[in-house]
């Protein structure tokens, strides 16, 4: 199989998301999550409700409940005019990298990306295309949980395990669909952040380059919003626990069950 581009493309675009055969794709997603036994469970509700972080009791309660806290303090942090403004943003910013398990301190001129970074994904939320060019990609763990806190129903989290999830899915995918995974290589084979987990590396082979963290970000962004969207569809049962109180799959609930799919390596349980 040939390599995957050394330059993904800057510029995402939505179309892209609702072809055949990113539709395949998404059913794809869905249907193995729902009925393959994953690291001892099966199904969505399942796995949402195993959501486990940070490890020692902290389940899916209690993990919604972390995302509307911080969805709150990034809100107010964004909309504060006043003198204590930067110091809001750095303490959000540092608040987040710290309940993510990241103990380095977010710099100002980070901080300061991070929150330029929010207009701007505000600003492209439903455009046809994102120009992915202006997306401050450093430390994309760590800033892309607070884009994913601004808007937890538009932005995903892109850490390792996130990461690792969407990769086993599109190898294992890959596998079964060559010729449809072929039409669209460019839009899913997710490169993984370096991680402590040294276990967790793409199995496509293409190496992380923080350059082009924006791109696959975004692009995993707009796959989960596509993917709640099917779980919506198809009238899978909700999960139980929402943000807003809003009933049906929102990105987050995605979100957490990928995370919980990519504590490990499985695929070759099922696709060898």
């Amino acid at each position: 199989m040939p390599a995957p581009p050394a330059t993904p493309p800057a510029k995402i675009v939505a179309a892209d998301f609702r072809s055949p055969a990113m539709k395949a794709f998404v059913q794809y997603i869905v249907r193995t999550i729902e009925h393959e036994r994953i690291r001892g469970r099966r199904g969505w509700q399942e796995h949402f409700e195993s959501y486990e972080w940070p490890r020692g009791g902290a389940g899916c309660r209690e993990g919604i409940a972390a995302r509307r806290h911080f969805h709150d303090a990034v809100t107010r942090a964004r909309e504060s005019n006043d003198q204590d403004a930067a110091r809001l943003k750095s303490q959000v910013c540092n608040a987040i990298a710290g309940w993510g398990g990241i103990n380095a301190p977010v710099s100002e001129s980070d901080v300061g990306g991070i929150f330029s970074t929010i207009e701007i994904l505000s600003s492209c939320r439903d455009a046809d295309s994102i120009d992915c060019q202006n997306i401050f990609g450093r430390r994309i763990a760590t800033a892309s949980k607070v884009y994913y806190f601004s808007n937890p129903w538009a932005w995903t989290i892109y850490d390792s395990r996130i990461a690792y999830a969407l990769n086993q899915l599109a190898f294992a995918f890959r596998n079964e669909n060559a010729a449809v995974f072929d039409r669209m290589r460019d839009h899913i084979t997710f490169a993984v952040p370096v991680s402590k987990a040294i276990g967790r590396k793409c199995l496509f082979g293409n190496m992380w380059n923080d350059r082009y963290a924006p791109q696959w970000f975004v692009r995993a962004s707009v796959l989960l919003r596509e993917v709640a969207s099917a779980l919506n569809a198809q009238s899978f049962p909700a999960p139980q626990y929402a943000i807003n109180g809003v009933e049906g799959w929102a990105l987050y609930h995605v979100e957490m069950v990928l995370f919980m799919l990519g504590e490990c390596r499985w695929v070759e349980q099922h696709h060898a």
